[in-house]
């Protein structure tokens, strides 16, 4: 997809540089792909008319219709001439806009089937649960663990991601430690990404990640420590195996570590921060075998 996108603003910079800023970053819209189907080039859009071309945008993205049409009427009017090899490239543009709409409603199938397919999965019904991860972040992640089970436990899956630092120790240096570059890439960027989404819209994932900011990390180094702690925690109050509802925190003073919650029977203390309730790909695993 992202291949035809640059051939076809390729293509409208050749013929209409004002057009390609218009509408360069909207050519996945189906309004706009019937507009360069059917009007490839600067003068067939002169002929068509505003009115029309709202209406061919309106027909497929309604909601795009109204902003769009005016900015590519501008863009039409402020290039009163026809570049060189205009004829050429207007046989090109609806190809590519033709092989765009195929592209982007298979993708949408695609991700339609993997959306019913999560539904039956175990851990993907409990997973997609987790702030920052949508049908395809939880899919590529499924894809890449295989069966959860075969990690002991999340620091193992931390380590095969590629999250967990490693210690480098050369001559005068001693305990050093630095990102880990071995590992699952593809794993280690799915976790990462919907780590940087968490850290968004999940006020959990947020405060821990500013908490690392705070201590001097870089935003790299505290990202990786969210991915992290989101594979290697264990929530205790995370029991039941219906779909994830983060608890309220308990109150307490992030800079005072003498404060915890009290200890319960037969689990450890917790310490530092490991009071934040951020649910763990080993919480999924757990919960969805039950």
């Amino acid at each position: 997809q992202t291949r035809i996108i640059n051939r076809l603003r390729e293509a409208l910079l050749s013929t209409c540089p004002a057009l390609e800023r218009v509408i360069g970053n909207r050519l996945a819209s189906p309004g706009i792909l019937d507009v360069l189907r059917k009007y490839p080039t600067i003068g067939q859009l002169r002929r068509a008319g505003r009115a029309r071309i709202r209406n061919l945008i309106h027909k497929r993205s309604p909601r795009l219709s109204d902003k769009a049409a005016p900015l590519i009427w501008e863009a039409v009017k402020s290039q009163p001439i026809e570049l060189p090899a205009t004829e050429a490239w207007a046989q090109i543009i609806p190809n590519l806009a033709d092989a765009l709409d195929r592209t982007v409603s298979n993708r949408k199938q695609v991700e339609k089937a993997l959306r019913e397919e999560l539904r039956t999965h175990p851990l993907g019904q409990v997973l997609v649960t987790i702030p920052g991860f949508a049908t395809r972040t939880t899919t590529r992640t499924l894809t890449e663990i295989g069966n959860p089970h075969r990690f002991a436990n999340g620091a193992k899956l931390a380590s095969y991601a590629g999250l967990a630092p490693t210690h480098r120790s050369s001559g005068t240096t001693l305990n050093a430690t630095t990102h880990n570059r071995a590992g699952n890439k593809r794993l280690k960027n799915a976790m990462h990404q919907a780590a940087f989404v968490a850290i968004r819209n999940d006020p959990h994932a947020e405060r821990y990640y500013q908490t690392k900011r705070d201590q001097g990390k870089s935003h790299r180094t505290a990202l990786t420590a969210v991915a992290r702690r989101r594979s290697t925690h264990h929530p205790h109050h995370a029991q039941n195996p219906n779909p994830l509802q983060p608890p309220t925190p308990t109150q307490h003073n992030l800079t005072n570590k003498q404060e915890h919650p009290p200890e319960r029977e037969g689990q450890p203390a917790a310490t530092g921060l490991d009071i934040l309730p951020i649910p763990s790909f080993t919480w999924c695993a757990k919960n969805a075998s039950r």
